[in-house]
């Protein structure tokens, strides 16, 4: 019912030229290191639902809260938990890679293309582009904002019937800033 693209990047910035970019993030290195990690794997793992769960356990163990940072091990993990395992060495190895680089740079050209520019993270946008409104309803529940705004033929026996009936159906909300940037 609804495709769901994520651009870690945050309030980054980037510098550089074709061939390499450096990346600034508001929260440092690491923040960069994870927002590289996530674009990797983002065009590594081709099922949407494991690439969401992988993004969604970097999220919850990035380490960098604790001081102790473990990338590697840490996209061991996630890539087990989504059902990934496969491409565990494809995402260790792009996250120093030139093709991580540059992946990470075609997120950086998305996020500077925004119009208006993005001026907080997270910072959602629909096809219709970004209003605070939607953001809040999609904040407070994807699959409701979803139920009330499909037209399709197709729309998921996990939506109400009427307005007026609650969507039962909770899933976790991802708080680091970079992850629903768009």
């Amino acid at each position: 019912m609804a495709d769901i693209v994520f651009y870690p990047y945050g309030n980054a910035h980037e510098s550089g030229s074709s061939g390499h970019y450096t990346f600034s993030c508001q929260h440092g290195t690491v923040e960069c290191e994870w927002n590289q990690i996530e674009t990797c794997a983002l065009n590594i793992i081709p099922d949407k639902l494991k690439q969401f769960n992988f993004i969604e356990c970097i999220e919850e163990n990035d380490s960098s809260r604790s001081g102790t940072i473990d990338y590697n091990g840490t996209i061991s993990k996630c890539a087990s938990q989504a059902g990934a395992s496969t491409y565990t060495s494809r995402i260790t190895d792009c996250r120093t890679s030139s093709q991580g680089n540059a992946w990470e740079h075609t997120v950086a050209q998305a996020t500077a293309a925004l119009n208006p520019p993005h001026s907080y993270v997270p910072y959602i946008t629909t096809k219709n582009g970004h209003s605070d409104s939607d953001q809040s309803a999609i904040q407070s529940s994807l699959l409701s904002y979803v139920c009330k705004n499909y037209t399709g033929s197709n729309k998921s026996s996990a939506c109400p019937r009427s307005s007026e009936e609650p969507v039962l159906a909770t899933f976790p909300r991802c708080e680091r800033d970079a992850t629903f940037l768009q």
